[in-house]
């Protein structure tokens, strides 16, 4: 099997930690990437949350950059904001001649909304609770991540479905194969 670098996309709670974790766990040496840790390292980062995130994407990109040198697999988990950021990845596997794929988790808005709120906190460590006011912005964060995703044509789409993870782990082996 040839060396891989995936994008695990889709909305926060859609299931991209489980996918990850559960590939790494079976192909091991594998870089399981979520930047939610590396933001929780940067100091007051809520109160400068466009700069921290910045530099969040800067250290992703040399540590995948570096890591893509090894010969083995990276998964990034990511919800895409900024589609020139997968070119970034993109530009990275190409650098090594590796394959670069890219998987959007599929939900629907209002279940997105549901599962987000169920979780109750977005992904990072000390999170406030999120409520029913928090729904505008879980929506407008949804709508920017298929706006992203749409200016990436080659994008592959595995409907989730609730309470499926195996259906939803083995579309994602057959997409990555």
């Amino acid at each position: 099997m040839s060396q891989k670098i995936i994008m695990l996309n889709g909305a926060a709670a859609v299931g991209k930690t489980t996918i990850a974790n559960r590939y790494a766990k079976e192909h091991p040496l594998t870089l399981n990437f979520a930047g939610d840790i590396f933001i929780e390292m940067v100091s007051e980062w809520r109160r400068n949350e466009e700069k921290a995130r910045s530099y969040v994407f800067d250290m992703t990109t040399s540590i995948i950059d570096m890591y893509a040198q090894t010969g083995n697999d990276v998964v990034i988990q990511y919800l895409l904001t900024d589609a020139r950021h997968a070119e970034v990845f993109s530009k990275i596997a190409a650098k090594y001649k590796i394959d670069f794929i890219e998987i959007l988790l599929e939900i629907d808005k209002k279940t997105a909304v549901r599962r987000l709120l169920k979780r109750g906190v977005w992904g990072e460590v000390n999170s406030p609770k999120l409520t029913e006011a928090d729904t505008p912005a879980i929506e407008n964060l949804f709508d920017l991540m298929l706006t992203e995703t749409k200016k990436r044509p080659n994008t592959v789409r595995i409907p989730v479905i609730e309470g499926d993870v195996e259906g939803v782990y083995s579309n994602f082996i057959d997409a990555i194969k």
